[in-house]
């Protein structure tokens, strides 16, 4: 197949272009305008309608991934305006842009989309978002089923792999450079996630395009931990006192935005691809010795 990436320099948006090149696919990685050096880049302004239209057109992709978004959690607390028109606003024309070209439309979203409801979610659950980026990525969800012909949404959380050294930090990548350092660093026993782990997303969006899924399908791991655990679970993996790591309270660090505590349901997804996340002690295990394979 042919796909398409946006946001191609992100995080998620790397791995799965160099995971889908590896696994003998065509992949055009679309940036804003960095260069990322994986080959047959393109550039364009996801929020130009006109432009995303044209990059997608000569393209010709099989399939757009959609990882391009405002992730900063904070900084759209600070600035709901741009993450309304970034995560929201420009998926309309990334959608029409896809429609015209023939292709399907995954859309990576979020487990923020959620507030602190209480329960097991599913992707029945009603989006309670209780911060402008939950909010925005909710709003972008919208648009992708009310104006994508053919469509996958897939609602992840705290995404953890490999990742460049050039790129922004993941919470292992976090902890490693603090807990290397042999001094004590404040984590947060408070927030609680249920982290995905890349190889895992890449084989359920593989799994699913292959079987023509539709619709909406939440990718996380299963197992609820907080922040503080998950960083002494990174330290003791690799060989670092995890005492180094200290629990801090969230509202001790006066951040803008609130964090939803959801536990999501994968049963969907296991149930249509058989499947299911890797446990996260293996895949920090795999991390630490290079051979990255995930069991979904």
């Amino acid at each position: 197949m042919r796909y398409l990436v946006t946001g191609a320099s992100g995080f998620v948006g790397h791995y799965l272009c160099s995971r889908l090149a590896s696994a003998g696919h065509a992949v055009i990685p679309a940036t804003h305008s960095r260069k990322i050096g994986l080959g047959g880049e393109i550039q364009f302004d996801i929020c130009n309608a006109n432009s995303a239209r044209k990059a997608i057109s000569d393209s010709a992709p099989d399939a757009v991934i959609h990882c391009a978004a405002m992730t900063d959690v904070d900084e759209c607390e600070r600035q709901p305006a741009l993450a309304e028109k970034i995560n929201a606003s420009a998926v309309e024309g990334i959608c029409e842009a896809a429609n015209s070209s023939g292709a399907k439309l995954v859309f990576l979203s979020t487990s923020f989309v959620f507030g602190s409801q209480g329960g097991i979610l599913d992707e029945e659950s009603r989006p309670l978002p209780i911060n402008a980026y939950g909010t925005s990525k909710f709003h972008g969800e919208s648009c992708v089923a009310e104006h994508s012909k053919d469509f996958l949404i897939l609602r992840i959380d705290q995404p953890f792999g490999p990742r460049a050294e050039w790129q922004k930090q993941d919470m292992v990548a976090w902890t490693l450079s603090r807990a290397r350092q042999g001094r004590e660093f404040n984590v947060v026993s408070d927030w609680f996630n249920q982290p995905t782990y890349l190889p895992d997303l890449f084989m359920a969006m593989d799994s699913l395009i292959g079987k023509k899924q539709r619709g909406l399908f939440h990718c996380t791991g299963q197992e609820r931990i907080s922040r503080f655990e998950w960083a002494r679970l990174i330290a003791k993996t690799y060989g670092i006192p995890p005492v180094l790591a200290k629990p801090v309270s969230a509202s001790s660090l006066n951040l803008p935005a609130l964090r939803p505590d959801v536990r999501l349901s994968c049963a969907k997804l296991a149930k249509i691809t058989g499947l299911s996340p890797t446990p996260i002690g293996r895949a920090l295990a795999e991390l630490k010795s290079g051979n990255q394979g995930g069991s979904l």
